[in-house]
Formats: C-alpha cells, structure tokens, sequence
C-alpha cells in the first residue's frame, strides 16, 4: 500500500470510529436527482436552501444553524473566492470547534449566484461543506486536510454528488474564465 492509499484508509478507519452509525450496507447513498432531491429549481436560492436541509440533516446537524448566503448579496470587497462555495462565520471569524458549539455562532455557505445552472455541482458543493461541519463539531479532526474532507463526503453517503461536481468544476470555469489552453 502506497503513502496516499495508506492516508485514505487512516481516513475512513477515523472516519469509522468516530461515526460508526454510517458503516453500514444500508447506508444511503445521495445522488444529484429528482428522487433525492424533490424540488424544482426554478428558484435556485429557495432549492438550494432546501438541498442544504436534507443534506445537514441526514448527518445530523442543525440547518437552522447554517445559512447560504449569495455573492450577489455582497459588496464585491466582500468575495472572498469569487468561483466557489466557501464556509465562514457570519461575525467573520476564523472557523473554531468553540464557535461551532456556540449557541449564538451560526455557519454561513457563500455560493457563487452564477453557477446556479450547475444545480449538481451545487449540491456536491454544499454536501462537501456539510462534510466539514460535521467533522469540525466531532472535535477530533484536522480539518484543514482537504483529502479528509473528500474522503467524509464519500464517508456520509455524498460520493457519486462529488464525482460529478469534479467532471462539472472544469466546464464551470472554462465557461467563468475561458479555456486555459
């Protein structure tokens, strides 16, 4: 077994210990259809709300806790990551486990409004993100390790959603920024 391969199984055996009710055969597994997420997106902020509330709630956080917030609402100053979904504090502090346990502290999601046409790689980009809240209330993870994030979503039942968000990033930015060739 190689370094990475050695990594990835670490991942998943922390992963196991910490979260067992998901080890299972019958563990739901999400993908990007009507079936798991029945509502129209006609309204992309009101679906993506909802898509949020499944998906915080099948790994058992609070969705009352996390907001999305859209950079069409900000001023531009404020965007951080102009081409992505990213996590912050609405008071704009570093992320914390002590802010998460907070009962004041809420999450917020920023989107990106204009790739509200990807709804898949909306829904993988927000189940990504919920990967990391969970991991950030579980106390016990290095949640700057990117892999590890990757691997919890495949974890939590959100794989075949991240697979298709890296096949939908690519057309995503060729279409934002033009091709890089």
């Amino acid at each position: 077994m190689n370094k990475t391969e050695q990594q990835i199984n670490n991942y998943f055996l922390q992963l196991q210990s910490a979260f067992p009710e998901f080890d299972t055969q019958e563990k739901k597994i999400f993908e990007p259809t009507e079936t798991d997420f029945p509502f129209s997106w006609k309204d992309p902020f009101k679906a993506s709300d909802n898509v949020l509330k499944v998906l915080a709630r099948h790994i058992g956080l609070n969705p009352n806790r996390i907001e999305l917030m859209f950079y069409s609402d900000y001023p531009e100053e404020d965007v951080e990551n102009p081409n992505a979904i990213y996590l912050r504090f609405k008071n704009n502090k570093k992320a914390t486990l002590k802010d998460y346990q907070s009962n004041i502290k809420r999450f917020a999601f920023n989107i990106d409004a204009s790739v509200f046409e990807y709804a898949d790689w909306v829904i993988a980009a927000i189940a990504h993100e919920i990967c990391y809240l969970k991991l950030l209330e579980n106390g016990k993870f290095d949640v700057k390790e990117e892999k590890l994030i990757d691997i919890a979503t495949v974890y939590f039942g959100f794989g075949k959603l991240s697979s298709i968000a890296v096949t939908k990033q690519s057309e995503i930015t060729s279409k934002k920024f033009g091709s890089l060739n």
